[in-house]
């Protein structure tokens, strides 16, 4: 949306794409909506990008098969399930992982 002047403002609170600008502060969510350039913009100045390219957290799984994997074996353990064990602990090391 434009107001009288052209520019770009929001719908809903009436945050303009200068005040935008100078403070970097939307007023309500529908502001993504309307001022999306001026959004995106300022994401991309600020991050130097607009989509995230950063790792994973150190604690995300390499390989989520491989940890779901383990957890069914640990529980095959506590409940004694020696035969299921054996035949997870067969499928951990085909995928290269191992029990600590």
């Amino acid at each position: 949306m434009e107001n009288g002047y052209g520019e770009p403002y929001c719908k809903h609170c009436g945050l303009t794409e200068t005040e935008f600008k100078d403070s970097y502060y939307v007023g309500c969510p529908d502001c993504y909506k309307y001022l999306r350039n001026a959004v995106l913009e300022a994401v991309a100045e600020t991050q130097g990008a607009t989509r995230h390219t950063g790792r994973a957290p150190k604690t995300a799984p390499d390989n989520p098969e491989l940890e779901r994997l383990i957890r069914e074996y640990e529980r095959a353990l506590v409940f004694n399930r020696m035969d299921d064990a054996d035949r997870i602990l067969y499928k951990i090391h085909a995928l290269g992982g191992s029990i600590k």
